[in-house]
């Protein structure tokens, strides 16, 4: 009997009792033949999350994810490759699953994530990337999917550079010239008060 969709188990065993660890995930396309007819993964009181996610042990809540942060890896220098960053924090169980748009496009190509890794207080962090080479006006997105979320959850970043002209040499070349200019006339003033007195 084949089944229809993939199932992905987290194991959460450990002496003396449970934690929030990933152990073992496993994933079969068809029934294995070494399995003994009527085998469940499942022991009594666990039940399946969504498709993609691993199963709950009794008595455990899933945690919605607490922080996102999108970022780039370098200073950004437009045409320039870089790499953007999505950091997701504070989750459990784990995986989530993350996409990336690019001015609403959804991009596929130049993205990777890393395994999921246990934090202090048993939760889960995970981290995407994304190779870019920033263009000006350019929006990126960063949606995170997961168990305790009824709808993604999502961080932009846009692509802004200051203008060339921006830079505050301008304004002090004026500022310094404008003082200097006030100064001669008052000197001049002075000097031709000084002089009429003389006469």
């Amino acid at each position: 009997t084949l089944w229809t969709r993939l199932i992905h188990h987290q194991w959460f065993c450990s002496e003396p009792s449970w934690i929030r660890v990933s152990i073992l995930q496993i994933s079969f396309s068809s029934c294995p033949s070494f399995l003994p007819p009527g085998f469940s993964f499942l022991p009594p009181g666990f039940s399946f999350s969504p498709p993609g996610f691993s199963f709950l042990p009794p008595g455990f809540s899933p945690d919605a994810p607490s922080n996102l942060v999108i970022y780039p890896r370098d200073e950004v220098e437009l045409g320039e490759q870089n790499i953007l960053v999505c950091h997701v924090s504070g989750f459990y169980p784990a995986p989530v699953n993350v996409s990336w748009t690019r001015n609403g496009q959804k991009v596929t190509e130049g993205t990777s994530i890393n395994v999921p890794f246990p934090s202090k207080d048993s939760t889960f962090t995970q981290i995407s990337r994304l190779q870019f080479v920033p263009q000006l006006g350019d929006i990126y997105s960063c949606s995170v999917e997961h168990l305790a979320l009824t709808e993604p959850m999502t961080r932009t970043w846009d692509v802004e550079m200051d203008s060339p002209q921006s830079g505050p040499g301008p304004s002090i070349f004026c500022g310094v010239g404008l003082t200097i200019g006030l100064l001669g006339v008052a000197v001049g003033t002075f000097f031709l008060i000084k002089g009429n007195e003389c006469s």
